[in-house]
């Protein structure tokens, strides 16, 4: 799981990861009380490199306000996670 660029973002950013094995992938965001905000990708990942666009919104679509964010890549095995800032 690699840093998400740009950070901090306004409009959108883009997470980026490599998988090496084939597995079943989730990628989340949560807010910094540890909520689910929106989940951005689920399923069988093959081996490759992977990038995701987020925009800044929750799970119904609506724009989440400025603060930090946390997203987390998770496998069967292990879980990742890593931290960006949203700004207005």
């Amino acid at each position: 799981l690699h840093q998400n660029m740009p950070n901090p973002f306004n409009s959108y950013t883009t997470i980026s990861f490599n998988v090496f094995k084939s597995d079943n992938f989730n990628l989340s965001v949560f807010n910094a009380a540890g909520q689910k905000v929106n989940t951005l990708l689920t399923g069988i990942l093959s081996p490759g490199k992977y990038s995701v666009k987020w925009n800044g919104t929750n799970h119904d679509g609506e724009i989440v306000p400025s603060g930090l964010y946390l997203y987390e890549l998770k496998n069967n095995l292990s879980k990742t996670t890593k931290k960006m800032i949203i700004i207005e």
